[in-house]
């Protein structure tokens, strides 16, 4: 069986828009207060 080929982060797919759509992971931990934080984002493409 070959191996998947997956970009680091990247957590599988889900449906989004009646599409499937790539899944991934954006984690931070503050250094400081050791806060931590993590989104599922279906791109990295976003208005902010």
């Amino acid at each position: 069986m070959a191996a998947s080929r997956r970009s680091p982060g990247e957590c599988g797919f889900v449906l989004h828009g009646g599409r499937k759509r790539r899944l991934y992971l954006f984690a931070v931990v503050l250094g400081c207060s050791r806060y931590m934080w993590a989104e599922f984002p279906v791109s990295f493409w976003s208005i902010t």
